[in-house]
């Protein structure tokens, strides 16, 4: 019998560093969490693969695969799924101008310094010399700043003092009865001719708040049944 012999064909153009390997290997990686580029690239070298980060994005996308970011979604029990559901079903047929009676409220910490966006804080020049500098605090101050709003206006805000936590006492003291209870007679803090009431009526307010423990504790929970109507 006549021996054949097996040879690569004259081909045009560079030769693919993908193997067969490589494309199983970058095709375990769709979906999956800390597979960037560069660490695949990494693990292809290490299986003595010339292969460079640019590579494999340039084959991930011929693929049509995108880089997409992690979509944050809170993580929630069965107990705040049902009482969302709840929530929602119960004011569903709820027009736009009866949302202006709820006082949505809450806490948040206020920095004293703001570290500035790098992607917004950008200076135009010639000279990096010349750019100002962004000077910045290693742990920055902070006030923890009570604040509502309703459809017809804001609230004045209330900065509770340095070291003070929102503890039931303080909270029904010093937020509850002092901020939310005189709300049905005070107008919202903008002045002129257009100032009016943050709510209809006393009667058609709504109270809305997450549920914090100084929020949803007994306490808490009973001065809001003796002093407002929702």
């Amino acid at each position: 019998s006549k021996r054949q012999c097996f040879e690569d064909k004259p081909r045009s153009g560079r030769p693919s560093v993908f193997s067969n390997c490589a494309r199983k290997l970058i095709k375990k990686a769709k979906y999956k969490r800390n597979k960037s580029t560069r660490k695949i690239a990494k693990n292809l070298q290490q299986k003595n693969m010339n292969v460079s980060s640019a590579t494999v994005w340039r084959y991930m996308t011929t693929k049509g695969w995108k880089a997409f970011k992690r979509k944050k979604i809170p993580l929630l029990s069965e107990k705040q799924r049902k009482a969302r559901l709840r929530f929602a079903k119960k004011y569903a047929n709820l027009k736009a101008e009866d949302w202006d009676n709820f006082l949505f409220t809450d806490e948040c910490p206020k920095y004293l310094f703001q570290y500035p966006n790098k992607k917004n804080d950008i200076v135009w020049g010639s000279q990096e010399c010349d750019v100002p500098p962004a000077f910045q605090v290693k742990q920055s101050a902070k006030v923890m700043v009570w604040g509502g709003m309703t459809g017809r206006g804001l609230t004045r805000l209330h900065m509770l003092p340095a070291g003070q936590t929102v503890t039931s006492d303080y909270y029904i003291s010093q937020i509850l009865d002092k901020e939310v209870k005189p709300l049905t007679s005070r107008r919202q803090m903008r002045g002129g001719p257009m100032e009016r009431k943050l709510f209809s009526s006393k009667k058609e307010m709504v109270l809305v708040q997450d549920g914090a423990a100084a929020h949803t504790s007994k306490a808490t929970q009973s001065w809001c049944e003796q002093n407002l109507p929702n």
